[in-house]
């Protein structure tokens, strides 16, 4: 599963430099501070490493944010996190769910903003949700990136939780490196546009970049219309079904030094 596009970024020397500082970093800390299988990864995973640098820009930015991502990792257990451990109310009611893909050639995200209410879940299952998606589409789609697609058709005030939109922006600023191609807003409601501003607030230069606003007319600048949903005015006439994922290589990247960054 290696992406299409050759990689241009951070050296090997780089690499092998932050390599050696994150293993220094993590050797500090006690022995079951982090998942072994975590650690295994920086060892052995060059693209991964790059990412955090093509991600915070400096080495010494790019070992602080991968400790704290392998510190989260195993706090929240990340590399067991299944199906099986996310509200099953959530994963069938299509609030969530990763289909098709973008002009790109990267795979979508898709909230149906209009089917979450906060006050249904608790937030730790909403993160469980979230983890999982994420996790899942980084063994699938391995050294790919994800394009979010918010569709706020008719959802309203009550769909909006702004704890939500900051755990995303977290997920993937510091969990997720380099992972997020775009997001599209899409048929965002006048009602939605102030709420819409402060979230805007939030947003580094860099991520602030990567929002992309579309409705029926202008959707298919970024999804070929064979990939959008029938509500998009699309010709996909997907009707979301919960699927589990297809058993296996769970460590792709034992094999990544010879993958290319997308």
């Amino acid at each position: 599963m290696s992406p299409s596009a050759t990689f241009e970024g951070p050296t090997e020397t780089d690499v092998s430099s932050l390599r050696s500082a994150i293993l220094s970093e993590v050797a500090s800390f006690d022995v079951d501070f982090f998942d072994d299988r975590d650690v295994a990864r920086i060892e052995h995973d060059d693209l991964y490493i790059r990412r955090f640098l093509l991600q915070n820009g400096s080495e010494d930015l790019a070992v602080k944010t991968a400790i704290e991502a392998l510190r989260w990792r195993k706090k929240f257990r990340v590399n067991d996190l299944r199906s099986r451990d996310v509200d099953r109310r959530l994963l069938s009611e299509g609030g969530m769910f990763a289909h098709n893909r973008d002009r790109e050639g990267c795979k979508l995200l898709i909230f149906s903003v209009r089917k979450y209410e906060k006050q249904m879940f608790e937030f730790i299952e909403v993160k469980r949700l979230l983890s999982y998606w994420l996790d899942r589409i980084e063994r699938e789609e391995y050294g790919k990136k994800v394009t979010v697609v918010f569709d706020l058709s008719d959802a309203g005030l009550e769909n909006v939780d702004l704890q939500f939109v900051r755990h995303l922006i977290k997920l993937f600023k510091f969990y997720h490196p380099w992972m997020l191609s775009k997001v599209i807003l899409y048929d965002m409601p006048w009602i939605i546009q102030a709420v819409w501003k402060l979230i805007y607030s939030w947003l580094p230069s860099s991520s602030a970049e990567k929002i992309r606003f579309a409705d029926k007319k202008t959707i298919d600048q970024f999804i070929d219309k064979d990939q959008q949903l029938l509500r998009w005015g699309g010709t996909d006439q997907y009707e979301f079904e919960f699927r589990e994922e297809v058993p296996g290589n769970t460590t792709p990247w034992l094999n990544s030094r010879s993958l290319h960054l997308m």
